[in-house]
């Protein structure tokens, strides 16, 4: 298959239809934990995959469709938060960037610190929430998408150690948060 074949690898509605379920749930889960509302984030889902087919004949057969497509959905998180003339204000790590999960399992936890564990990563969740835009997209694309610095970088548009330094930024606040509660 020629590259302008494969350029035109979505073009069908069959195609494309695949593309949309590989994606959907993760476009969502993306969507959902930028805006904290399912109802916004079924459709920024819904309008990321509208546009998506809309730039089909863009899509090169190198690219990572995953990142565009998340790409697409945060534009739409932005857009969506500029019409609201607000901006909205997912993990924390340690110094060996350990995610605040991963130091508070245990195989061995008793039901009581089960319920405790989950309690925390519920109230981590709304401290990322709470976090301006720029921290919580880069928190949830680290951690919730297990993306590197690179990656996010490429679909913020902005340079790997402009990530970095949001990543940084984000955690000291959740840092800060964390100790005056």
């Amino acid at each position: 298959m020629s590259k302008n074949d494969k350029t035109h690898y979505y073009a069908s509605a069959s195609s494309f239809a695949k593309l949309v379920r590989e994606h959907l749930n993760a476009v969502y889960n993306f969507a959902y934990r930028l805006t904290g509302n399912k109802d916004d984030a079924a459709d920024i889902s819904q309008e990321t995959f509208l546009k998506a087919w809309k730039r089909r004949g863009n899509i090169d057969p190198e690219m990572n469709i995953r990142a565009w497509l998340f790409t697409i959905a945060k534009n739409l998180v932005i857009d969506s938060a500029r019409k609201r003339k607000t901006v909205p204000f997912s993990d924390f790590t340690d110094q060996n960037d350990r995610s605040l999960e991963e130091m508070i399992q245990s195989d061995d936890l008793s039901p009581e610190e089960l319920l405790v564990r989950d309690s925390d990563k519920k109230a981590l969740r709304k401290l990322v929430f709470k976090l301006p835009l720029i921290y919580r997209e880069t928190l949830i694309l680290k951690y919730d998408e297990g993306m590197s610095f690179k990656e996010i970088a490429e679909i913020l548009g902005i340079s790997p150690n402009t990530v970095k330094s949001r990543h940084q930024r984000a955690i000291l606040r959740l840092k800060t948060a964390l100790a005056s509660e």
